[in-house]
């Protein structure tokens, strides 16, 4: 009984910490403020762009989304993404965009997150190592209930989130906030935008994600 209000209570304060509604429209609203260029950012056009992930990214039709850019992707199915850093330098990438899967966090809130951050940070090194521009990710989030996905797996992500926040505005990054602009008001992977398993996102999801991709990275290779 008392490992069940402690885990009530760690839900509320988490949300109330890292995603407050009001919070989450705010960034949510600034990213996608910044995707009202009408036309192809031409620094971007001229860019090699190395986007890093795991299922979301490999299932992203880039063809459909982003045609006649140079945009490629390196999977790795783990949170270590320094792993396939070899296969990512070969592209001799001006960008390079790193994101972590939702599956990756503990349904049990056992997430190792101070070893994700430094993933991200060795990431980020590796990238500037090169002349690079790393821009970091926010996790998508998932949908508690649907296909096993818990309370406790949503506030790891929400923790990383605000430190991938805090990090990449720390160390002058661009950042992808896919999190703030596609979670419901509260913090989860609204029902439409994934197919039933509450974690990997539909075409719906996809839509709602895109939009942020070619302004950011233009203004990352700027």
């Amino acid at each position: 009984m008392i490992k069940a209000a402690g885990y009530r209570f760690r839900s509320v304060f988490m949300k109330r910490l890292y995603l407050l509604p009001a919070a989450a429209a705010a960034f949510a609203a600034a990213a996608l403020l910044s995707c009202a260029a009408p036309e192809a950012p031409p620094r971007l056009a001229d860019a090699t762009v190395v986007f890093v992930g795991g299922d979301t990214t490999a299932a992203w039709p880039f063809d459909l989304y982003f045609p006649g850019y140079r945009f490629y992707k390196v999977i790795y199915d783990g949170p270590d993404k320094t792993r396939a850093w070899d296969e990512v330098a070969r592209y001799q990438p001006d960008v390079v965009v790193v994101k972590e899967c939702a599956s990756y966090f503990d349904r049990g809130g056992d997430t190792p997150i101070d070893d994700y951050h430094g993933f991200m940070e060795e990431m980020v090194d590796l990238c500037r190592d090169i002349g690079a521009e790393p821009v970091l990710a926010t996790t998508l989030p998932v949908d508690v209930g649907w296909g096993g996905c818990t309370q406790l797996q949503l506030d790891d992500i929400m923790a990383f989130n605000y430190w991938v926040r805090e990090y990449s505005v720390e160390r002058h990054l661009v950042y992808l906030d896919f999190n703030a602009a596609i979670c419901d008001g509260m913090g989860e992977l609204p029902a439409g935008a994934h197919d039933g398993d509450g974690l990997h996102i539909n075409s719906g999801g996809y839509d709602i994600i895109a939009p942020l991709v070619l302004p950011n990275l233009d203004a990352a290779v700027r």
